[in-house]
């Protein structure tokens, strides 16, 4: 091999080992009686790994100790979705029956997927799933869907935060499974627990949504379960979805224009009917009121940063519509 060619091998496997992921696929196998031909996995990253054929190789799982989990790591590209189904044998008819409410399409694609969002130094694991069930065992999966069409989507991409995940800096990316504005992701969370979580149009604090207060618990949506559920789809910082709210034809009607924001000191919010919002409150990112403006009579309200901190605070105008601003002081 010449010295360019073995230097250009060299760059293309730094450039994959940079970009791959360790991710732990893992079945739960308590209810079945195991095949004789082994547990297996069958999915469109088993190219990645180096295993074999995409849909078309078995990759083989271990057993972990005496317990009833399967599980294999492979490593594979980041920042992509993978499909895949765990199989009870070793042929292809031996693969789950996945539930409608775990597949990728619903009734029309029915394989299972999750997305690997990082290429941090540890292993991609969402837990052991039942095998033909949603979730491991002893919880319980959400899916959470959320509208962004009228949203400008971050670069970071679309998350989800919550108790469940410590609403921490890195919080779990959702994905537009159909490649539009509709953005879906799994959670799983322990039965008989209780969580609250928001959208993030990014993946900071400042990002994250402003929940209406006629579907908010302490600023945030709520999270309970007492089976697999599958949320109803909601639009970013609305409780209902964007055909209901209408956000992009309301906004026109009203031709609500806000000016200068961000600001240092003072933003003027102006619409053209004043009758369109009779009172306003603004809270900031944790959802703690910060300004109540009763009793509006004209078309305009005026901002002021006074007494508080520079940051992101969220607007919500009130009257015929209820509309939630984002406003920025530095």
């Amino acid at each position: 091999m010449s010295k360019i060619n073995f230097l250009i091998t060299v760059l293309v496997l730094i450039s994959f080992t940079s970009q791959a992921k360790k991710v732990k696929f893992a079945v739960d196998m308590q209810n079945e009686t195991i095949n004789p031909g082994g547990v297996h996995v069958v999915g469109d990253f088993t190219e990645a790994a180096g295993l074999g054929t995409n849909f078309a190789y078995l990759a083989p799982m271990l057993q972990e100790g005496s317990t009833s989990i399967y599980s294999i790591v492979v490593d594979i590209p980041a920042f992509q979705k993978y499909e895949y189904k765990f199989a009870n044998g070793n042929l292809f008819y031996d693969v789950e029956f996945v539930p409608v409410e775990s597949r990728v399409g619903y009734d029309f694609i029915d394989n299972r997927w999750i997305y690997v969002d990082s290429t941090a130094n540890d292993t991609t694991f969402i837990g052991a799933l039942l095998f033909g069930g949603n979730a491991p065992d002893n919880m319980y999966m959400a899916r959470l869907i959320v509208d962004m069409q009228n949203e400008s989507i971050s670069t970071a991409g679309v998350h989800i935060g919550g108790t469940f995940n410590n609403w921490g800096a890195t919080k779990t990316q959702i994905i537009s499974l159909q490649n539009n504005s509709v953005y879906e992701g799994l959670v799983f969370i322990p039965q008989g627990t209780s969580h609250e979580y928001k959208f993030f149009n990014g993946a900071t604090i400042t990002e994250e949504e402003s929940v209406p207060p006629g579907c908010a618990v302490n600023g945030n949506r709520a999270l309970e379960l007492s089976t697999d559920s599958v949320f109803d789809l909601v639009c970013f910082s609305f409780c209902t979805n964007c055909t209901i709210t209408n956000i992009k034809s309301l906004t026109q009607n009203l031709a609500v224009t806000i000016s200068p924001n961000p600001s240092t000191d003072r933003i003027t919010v102006k619409w053209t009917n004043n009758s369109d919002f009779t009172s306003a409150v603004l809270k900031d990112i944790t959802g703690k009121t910060i300004q109540l403006y009763d009793n509006i009579t004209s078309t305009e309200l005026e901002v002021e940063k006074a007494n508080f901190n520079a940051g992101m605070y969220f607007l919500n105008l009130k009257g015929k519509e209820s509309i939630t601003y984002k406003l920025i002081f530095e």
